[in-house]
């Protein structure tokens, strides 16, 4: 996802991989070993760190690259210059839009009397428990004397006799779901729209749904 954005400055190459330094310098018979790294994703913004306990630069700024071989030892040099806010804000809002489906997606409770039931909140399970309702509320309509369906939910427990009342409650809880969500997609959006600099992007957290450690994707 997007490019490596390096928090570091300056890095000796005593645990390169040969290829590298070989590449870079012509110095193929140097011996190096490259320990392993673990990339972190920050609010759709990709990190390699360097180094272990940084520069102090900060982690939202790219770097530049040259390396020197004295002979013995490998050195990469780095000029780091700050990501631009546009470009943050452009990985935010993507990484926000792929978020609001999955959050949309997660499903919900509704209860109907005997605990809370997992029903399914996608796009096709909203269509299917509105169709649900409207389909009990005809049947009524033409004359059949308390309509029932079976239904089944996320977990596939079966209602064998859903009313009217409950598919009203399946239609409303998804409805419901899908308007917080909706509304704290907004929400975030605008926040990050909205940002002057680096550091009030800082306190935005797309994942929890947080602005400035408040809010969630479900509050």
């Amino acid at each position: 996802m997007g490019k490596w954005y390096i928090p570091a400055q300056t890095k000796e190459l005593s645990d390169w991989v040969p290829a590298a330094i070989a590449k870079a310098t012509g110095a193929g018979a140097v011996q190096r070993t490259e320990p392993a790294r673990e990339k972190q994703t920050i609010n759709g913004v990709d990190i390699l760190p360097l180094t272990d306990n940084g520069s102090g630069a900060g982690p939202y700024q790219t770097a530049t690259r040259s390396i020197t071989y004295d002979g013995s030892t490998a050195t990469a040099e780095y000029v780091l210059s700050s990501i631009p806010l546009a470009e943050r804000k452009a990985a935010m809002i993507a990484t926000l839009k792929q978020t609001f489906a999955a959050k949309r997606d997660t499903g919900t409770t509704v209860n109907f009397g005997a605990g809370d039931v997992a029903i399914k909140t996608d796009p096709q399970a909203r269509s299917d428990v509105v169709s649900l309702y409207d389909d009990l509320v005809q049947r009524e309509a033409d004359g059949e004397v308390d309509p029932t369906q079976t239904f089944a939910t996320a977990e596939y427990v079966v209602v064998q006799d859903c009313t009217i009342a409950m598919a009203k409650s399946l239609r409303d809880a998804v409805a419901a779901h899908w308007r917080g969500v909706w509304e704290r997609d907004a929400e975030l959006g605008a926040s990050i729209n909205a940002a002057a600099n680096g550091a009030a992007l800082d306190l935005i957290d797309i994942e929890a749904g947080s602005i400035d450690g408040s809010g969630s994707w479900f509050s």
